[in-house]
């Protein structure tokens, strides 16, 4: 098997550099990945430079996201030595969750409003699983963040 030498066009990175940054390419494809298929980066057709700049950074922040919430998850499940979560269908452990996954479930958690003549008469917090509560605990999140402020009934 003959194999095809590492090239270039930064004159200023050495061999060592050029493997380096080729040993760097499967995660750069994996978040490339996330970008097209998970955040369902499409094209747009935009007319300025400057709108065509702001798209192109939501997507490096919407990638950013995806990418610290996976290494804080991952970070603290190491921390408090849990091997793996079960994130998969049935149950089933996972031992490097990914954000897509723990967003996939939460998605359906949603708090729903009673209004009635444009007044609130009393809002339902979603219910959260010991799941939905562990991945908070890991990631620092308070539950509270997903309960609803409490009102009285009329």
């Amino acid at each position: 098997m003959r194999h095809k030498p590492m090239m270039t066009n930064d004159a200023a990175m050495t061999p060592a550099d050029l493997l380096l940054a080729m040993k760097r390419q499967p995660g750069v494809e994996n978040r490339h990945h996330v970008l097209k298929r998970v955040v369902d980066f499409v094209p747009v057709y935009l007319k300025s430079n400057e709108r065509i700049d702001a798209f192109a950074f939501l997507g490096y922040i919407a990638v950013l996201v995806h990418a610290l919430m996976e290494r804080e998850l991952r970070t603290a499940m190491r921390d408090a030595r849990i091997a793996d979560l079960p994130l998969y269908p049935e149950g089933r452990a996972c031992k490097g969750p990914t954000a897509a996954r723990v967003i996939e479930i939460f998605e359906p958690l949603c708090a729903y409003e009673l209004v009635e003549n444009d007044e609130v008469l009393r809002r339902y917090a979603p219910t959260l699983s010991e799941l939905h509560r562990k991945i908070l605990a890991l990631l620092e999140v308070p539950t509270t963040a997903y309960q609803a402020a409490p009102t009285t009934p009329r």
